[in-house]
């Protein structure tokens, strides 16, 4: 049963991923929310819509894009795969 523990472990991070990313721009704080954006993720809902708000309240040109996808944040250097 350690296959449920580890799908347990990786929705409990997720969930707490997007709390976060909630929490940075509720208290309109674009520089952490960047920060935790460019951490590897998985594409999660609300991904797209903190980087536009990122984009529009950060005072300089996000270190960040989005992949070909245009749902899912990466590190602006990063290589699409």
């Amino acid at each position: 049963m350690e296959h449920e523990e580890d799908i347990k472990n990786k929705e409990d991070n997720w969930a707490e991923y997007l709390h976060t990313m909630t929490d940075y721009v509720e208290k309109n704080d674009p520089n952490q929310l960047e920060d935790l954006l460019r951490e590897e993720h998985p594409v999660i809902p609300g991904e797209k819509e903190a980087y536009e708000w990122l984009k529009e309240n950060l005072a300089r040109e996000p270190r960040l894009k989005l992949d070909k996808s245009g749902y899912h944040v990466i590190p602006a250097e990063q290589e699409e795969k």
